[in-house]
């Protein structure tokens, strides 16, 4: 997933996006972000759970020790623990249900659809699509004028092959999906002659 953060990696979404808006009237943003939350409390049960298994060690070791260095052992094993949570994401991301991880993309997903104004089109056609790289998911915000269930099977093949490679963190099949829904978007809402660029095109 660290790819989709290089300045080339959004240099080809972005080509992606133009491609997929030269073929309909909807406007296509992407923005990547690193999570959608940090799951503090996760850091926290892991730094709790090493600092415990550090204390039993301590009390239940066979040589003489000094007791009053424990609560510092205990202290540094809680930090380390955290430390390692926080910098270690398979092992969060393990301890993390998928319907938490579900929950905390699609919240993330549509705040940001919000911020970044991709509501506010004339047509109402605005799409968001939202990568979270710690979760390895997609979510696709649709505004009013973009009903999925008009949309039809094309969109939804290529809705799932966004999801499909966000979650693989498959830059180059990421930016074919995303060129590839301008075509499933159009087959409903073509582009016009007239058609004006409303939302920037550059990956956030």
């Amino acid at each position: 997933m660290k790819t989709f953060f290089s300045d080339q990696a959004k240099a080809k979404v972005k080509d992606s996006i133009v491609a997929a808006e030269s073929a309909t009237s909807a406007e296509v943003v992407v923005t990547v972000k690193p999570r959608s939350s940090q799951y503090r409390e996760i850091d926290y049960t892991v730094g709790a759970l090493v600092g415990l298994l550090t204390l039993a060690g301590l009390m239940f070791h066979p040589a003489e020790l000094d007791e009053n260095w424990f609560p510092v052992a205990v202290i540094v094993a809680f930090a380390l623990g955290v430390f390692l949570s926080s910098g270690i994401w398979p092992l969060k991301r393990a301890l993390l249900s998928k319907a938490r991880l579900d929950a905390e993309v699609g919240k993330a997903a549509r705040e940001a659809f919000v911020r970044m104004g991709v509501h506010g089109t004339t047509g109402r056609t605005g799409m968001l699509i939202y990568v979270s790289a710690f979760e390895q998911r997609a979510e696709l915000v649709l505004d009013l004028g973009l009903n999925p269930n008009k949309l039809g099977e094309a969109w939804t093949e290529a809705r799932a092959r966004i999801e499909a490679a966000a979650s693989r963190g498959d830059l180059d099949a990421f930016a074919a999906a995303v060129a590839g829904i301008g075509p499933a978007l159009g087959a409903v809402l073509p582009r016009s002659a007239d058609d004006v660029n409303e939302l920037p095109d550059e990956v956030h």
